[in-house]
């Protein structure tokens, strides 16, 4: 029903469109009509000519308003992406520096169990704390330590801890043969070494930290 009455005002508009140019000329006589329609058409296209230039600004201020906010939009989402960027950076540091210190942890562990055994002359368990040492301290190295001269130290400790595991072996098989003093020292000491190590490790996170 809809449908019909849109086809009939459509119907209506083209027959009016069509008979009042046939029906003006007939019935103006005094050419009063053509006049006004005249005049009519040249203010409508004065005013046509204002409305389209005033649309053309519209359409240049609506261009450059989309612009604007094209770019607020990217910058908005570069500094997201930088906000990202950095508390990503961050999170990484903070990662590297834990898995590091439990590194550092698990030597010093077991430096510290070497001892406690050496002091208890419990050979065997000197040499699997060296051992368990050693590994770690292989670990540690191959890590990304801070530069500094534990580096040499870590290394010239797994050289020791290699000859401790050994002596303590020969000790357990000799009983009479007590291991050296100096060894014992040596714990004392690489302990102390890891103790700084950890120091610098958590200087390095927050340098790097405050560098992001």
């Amino acid at each position: 029903m809809k449908l019909f009455f849109n086809l009939l005002i459509l119907m209506t508009v083209l027959f009016l469109l069509l008979v009042i140019p046939a029906v003006i000329p007939a019935v103006d006589y005094n050419g009063y009509v053509k006049k006004t329609i005249d005049a009519f058409a040249n203010s409508a296209s004065v005013y046509g000519f204002w409305l389209s230039l005033l649309g053309f600004c519209w359409t240049l201020w609506t261009v450059a308003e989309t612009l604007q906010l094209n770019k607020r939009a990217q910058e908005k989402l570069e500094s997201q992406l930088k906000a990202s960027r950095t508390e990503t950076n961050e999170l990484l540091t903070r990662i590297r520096g834990l898995a590091l210190s439990g590194v550092r942890e698990q030597v010093a562990f077991f430096t510290n169990e070497a001892l406690h055994a050496i002091r208890n002359r419990s050979w065997i368990q000197v040499a699997d704390h060296c051992k368990a040492a050693s590994h770690f301290s292989v670990r540690l190295l191959s890590s990304d330590l801070p530069e500094g001269d534990h580096v040499g130290e870590i290394r010239d400790a797994v050289i020791q801890l290699d000859i401790i595991r050994k002596k303590s072996l020969q000790c357990h098989n000799n009983v009479a043969k007590p291991l050296p003093e100096t060894h014992a020292n040596f714990l004392e000491s690489y302990r102390l070494t890891l103790t700084k190590l950890d120091t610098k490790i958590q200087n390095s996170v927050m340098e790097n930290l405050n560098d992001n």
